[in-house]
């Protein structure tokens, strides 16, 4: 039985990362209509050259992870599995990033498009930047323990894995370059947002932001946001030798379970990104999803963030901070009536949450290039129509009048 379920987890795998391959040539040797030769056409975008790259350094890593288990589950003794999945666990955390920073590249030249352009240089620029910094900074995690001979720590607190090089010059270096990594990787991203904000049109007048495009944004904000104030905690944390252990103050709890909730916004705009595609794929880039559907990502939005919101001040009234056997933040008040009142809201913001993403999943199937007007074109759509019909009439008199003339 193990090895049957072995057998079917690979196939899986390889069902998974196959079809990676497939999608990453398939890009590569794509024809648009009327052309035959591969060799004469431009290269990738950079925004998708970059999300081409996230992708493979991620299914490679949570690949990596998969063959060393099973081998650690054989009981292959030639080699320390139990070391190297620690070190790859510490690149998996390393490309956590990969899937918002993916999407954010794509929202970010998916309104370039829209305007009949491409975003700035400036900000292509960016998107190498904050891609090459993970790279490095999940290369390192991976290198630097295995050859330079380090051993692993876990914190019994924050459940990181950390790694202690035997010479401390060397060990600061890295750390050095790990920081260097990090503002790289951040200084990117917020490029990236900064161009969506002040991209003009190259041509004519610039369409304002598209509604999935504003979510992506503060999707990525909050993400960011939390993952920054987590590492600069655990960072104060590790140079000062566990003098001041932050991770043991409540607002490290808040910060912790708003991670939990943040973990939504990379499959949330995914699917707003493939909604506003797909309006505009049915009304050949003039259209945007429905009223209602750009009400319902909103809402999903406004749920994410009213929910990190509520765990950040409940770390403000927490007590302790106590972990259970998993060394999973159990969260705990005195006060019943804080328990009640945080609870409601929690639940709250889950039926937006999901109530928003069914919205914008029906949007999707009931759309058609008629609905696909948005909220801020339905003015403009029946503005063109009376038009149309005006100019139709005025024709059909004119051609009247020509033949009563005759």
């Amino acid at each position: 039985m193990f090895y049957a379920l072995t057998f079917a987890r690979y196939i899986i795998l390889l069902g998974i990362h196959g079809g990676l391959v497939a999608i990453i040539v398939g890009i590569h040797m794509y024809l648009p209509p009327g052309e035959t030769d591969v060799s004469k056409l431009p290269p990738p975008a950079p925004a998708v050259m970059c999300t081409m790259i996230l992708s493979v350094v991620f299914f490679i890593t949570q690949l990596a992870i998969a063959a060393c288990r099973t081998c650690e589950e054989c009981k292959f003794s030639f080699l320390e599995f139990p070391r190297i999945i620690g070190v790859l666990h510490t690149a998996a955390a390393a490309v956590e990033f990969a899937p918002m920073l993916a999407i954010l590249f794509l929202a970010a030249r998916m309104q370039a498009l829209q305007n009949d352009g491409q975003p700035q240089a400036w900000a292509q620029n960016c998107m190498f930047i904050s891609t090459g910094s993970m790279c490095v900074h999940t290369l390192l995690a991976v290198l630097v323990p295995l050859l330079m001979g380090g051993h692993m720590e876990v914190n019994s607190q924050t459940r990181e894995t950390t790694f202690v090089e035997p010479c401390p010059t060397l060990g600061y270096a890295f750390i050095a370059l790990r920081f260097t990594c990090m503002v790289g990787f951040y200084a990117g991203a917020l490029g990236v947002i900064c161009s969506i904000h002040v991209f003009q049109a190259p041509s004519g007048p610039t369409i304002r932001m598209a509604p999935a495009v504003q979510c992506v944004m503060n999707l990525t904000c909050q993400f960011f946001f939390i993952y920054f104030m987590l590492f600069v905690m655990l960072t104060v944390s590790e140079f000062h030798g566990g003098k001041f252990p932050l991770e043991t103050y409540g607002i490290y709890a808040g910060l912790e379970a708003a991670k939990a909730t943040v973990a939504f916004a990379p499959m949330l705009s995914i699917l707003f990104v493939t909604t506003r595609m797909y309006a505009l794929l049915i009304t050949d880039n003039r259209g945007a999803p429905q009223a209602w559907a750009q009400d319902g990502m909103f809402m999903a939005t406004s749920a994410i963030f009213v929910s990190c919101m509520a765990c950040l001040c409940t770390s403000l009234v927490m007590d302790k901070v106590e972990t259970d056997d998993d060394g999973n933040i159990v969260n705990k008040f005195s006060n019943k009536y804080v328990a009640i009142v945080m609870t409601s809201l929690r639940y709250l913001t889950m039926i937006l949450l999901y109530g928003g993403i069914l919205t914008v999943i029906v949007g999707i199937f009931v759309m058609t290039p008629e609905t696909a007007v948005g909220r801020a074109t339905l003015a403009d759509a029946q503005r063109e129509a009376r038009e149309a019909a005006a100019k139709s009439h005025n024709f059909a008199t004119s051609g009247h009048r020509f033949l009563m003339r005759e």
